[in-house]
């Protein structure tokens, strides 16, 4: 009887102060399936794309396609969250377009909690252009 009474209270303390490995792994799945079934239509999506928009070098790529009647178009049905070492982030694509083609230009990660914005290179690695320490 004793023996449980110490494993109940050693349980209800992990879970309450999330210290034990087992009360951080739930956490953490439950973090990331948060962050998973999160979809365009919440609002840390449009402020994604608000903070992408206004990235210097997305403003002179837009205004050039401007400037040749082309648009650019973001991947709406595309876009979607990820969970990478226990951070949410929006990864947001934007394409140009013309009469006969949509290419993909830029893929961005926006992570939603801090103020940090990655791009993706040609090879697919991601490197910061805006990290919260800015």
């Amino acid at each position: 009887m004793l023996r449980t009474f110490v494993l109940i209270i050693s349980l209800l303390l992990a879970v309450e102060f999330n210290g034990a490995v087992a009360g951080s792994a739930a956490s953490q799945a439950n973090s990331k399936q948060a962050c998973l079934a999160t979809t365009t239509n919440d609002p840390s999506y449009r402020v994604a794309v608000e903070r992408i928009t206004s990235v210097p070098m997305v403003k002179k790529w837009s205004a050039s396609l401007t400037a040749q009647s082309r648009i650019a178009p973001g991947g709406h049905i595309f876009d979607k969250t990820e969970f990478i070492k226990g951070n949410c982030y929006w990864s947001i694509s934007l394409y140009e377009s013309s009469r006969i083609q949509l290419r993909l230009w830029k893929v961005f990660r926006v992570d939603i909690e801090r103020k940090n914005i990655f791009i993706m290179n040609d090879e697919g690695d991601y490197f910061p252009i805006y990290s919260s320490t800015n």
